[in-house]
């Protein structure tokens, strides 16, 4: 079990990363939130 935790946090710190990475290169294109990233994903595929 004690071999789990790092994986753990390693995996966290993964998704963290991940997420800010994404909030960061939305920001450049002019898209504040995840929210927004998703309500336009669903606009685009009505349409």
């Amino acid at each position: 079990a004690i071999s789990l935790i790092p994986a753990l946090i390693f995996n966290d710190l993964i998704k963290k990363s991940r997420t800010s990475y994404v909030r960061k290169f939305g920001k450049k294109i002019g898209i504040k939130d995840s929210v927004e990233i998703t309500f336009e994903f669903k606009t685009k595929e009505k349409v």
